[in-house]
């Protein structure tokens, strides 16, 4: 490290005058730095500012000389819990092209899997008939996936629940800048909170929809079930759990396949391999058939935790004994087997 500052960010409400510490986007210098990109000088402009400081598009607050924490990012694209990368500010523009939509704030942090949004309504739509007919929360979220399949977004970009809010998003309170851009810090100021709150609760309707599913799980039919515990992991609308419906197409990844699997093993008592969940070749019906099919054979594939122990931590060849993947009736005829009629040629 050579040097560094900060520069205003004035379309997040960022300055160096703030109080009680400046706040602004860091710039560095340092000994390691890219001179720029390769026959690109305007990439490279947009990198480095007219003293050769690399713009990191991270707004940091200065507590202290050589003392920063951490506050934002320039750039509206924020990283979620499983890894996935999602630039809000282009769903916000993709969202609010739906004509029941005036505006729209979508949230999210790094410590969840999924996304929620401030709403607020176009003019005039109504939950009596005006723009449709149910709910006004059932019109908008309508409106969020019609909007979504048109744009073809990931499961993962749509916000999973959202706040309606009646007063439109302004310069007069606030929320936007003179240009009308969102002012984000301002945004999550004000309803932060309340999302925080709407997390918490999505969060309890899952463990109480799971712990019904372990309850009743014995009485319903297993596609039942299957659809029953993705929408719990998942959180998705009840109008994309068809039978056809993918796992992965509902938002769901490699962890989230895993503790589906770990539910599935505790309420039917058999291995779901995760890539068999994952599978492209696997909607959800074929899932269902796939655990009614194990559960009838009654057969149990071998696993790692009954290979090697069910909390072990190291792997040891003297457990691979064949015990672990033949049955003991098959293993005690097994010398009572004929034996081949024709003696085996050498070269066998």
């Amino acid at each position: 490290m050579i040097d560094y500052k900060l520069a205003d960010v004035p379309e997040l409400g960022y300055f160096r005058t703030d109080l009680p510490h400046p706040r602004g986007e860091l710039l560095l210098k340092t000994e390691s730095i890219i001179p720029g990109y390769y026959k690109r000088p305007e990439v490279t402009a947009e990198i480095f500012d007219e003293d050769g400081y690399y713009r990191t598009g991270d707004v940091m607050a200065e507590l202290g000389p050589d003392r920063l924490v951490y506050v934002d990012r320039t750039k509206d694209t924020l990283k979620l819990s499983q890894g996935e990368f999602v630039a809000v500010s282009r769903l916000e523009t993709v969202f609010a092209g739906s004509p029941l939509i005036r505006q729209i704030y979508v949230h999210g942090n790094s410590e969840r899997a999924y996304l929620l949004a401030v709403v607020v309504p176009a003019p005039g739509v109504r939950a009596d008939g005006g723009e449709g007919s149910g709910s006004l929360k059932s019109l908008l979220s309508e409106a969020l996936q019609q909007t979504a399949r048109e744009a073809e977004l990931n499961s993962y970009e749509i916000p999973r629940d959202f706040l309606i809010e009646a007063e439109p998003f302004s310069p007069e309170n606030g929320l936007l800048s003179e240009s009308h851009k969102l002012l984000r810090p301002r945004l999550r100021e004000r309803y932060g909170q309340a999302l925080d709150r709407l997390y918490d609760e999505i969060a309890e309707g899952q463990v109480r929809e799971v712990r019904e599913l372990r309850r009743a799980a014995a009485d319903r039919p297993v596609l039942e079930t299957v659809t029953g515990a993705v929408q719990a992991m998942l959180g998705c609308p009840d109008t994309a759990l068809r039978a056809d419906a993918h796992f992965t197409d509902l938002g769901g990844d490699s962890l989230t396949a895993l503790s589906f699997s770990l539910l599935m093993k505790e309420i039917f008592h058999i291995e779901l391999p995760v890539g068999v969940v994952i599978s492209p070749a696997n909607d959800l019906a074929r899932l269902a058939r796939y655990m009614e099919a194990e559960r009838e054979s009654g057969a149990e594939r071998p696993t790692f935790a009954s290979v090697h122990g069910e909390h072990s931590t190291e792997v040891r060849a003297g457990d691979l004994t064949l015990d672990k993947f033949i049955g003991a009736r098959t293993l005690a005829a097994a010398p009572a087997l004929p034996r081949p009629a024709v003696p085996c040629k050498p070269s066998c």
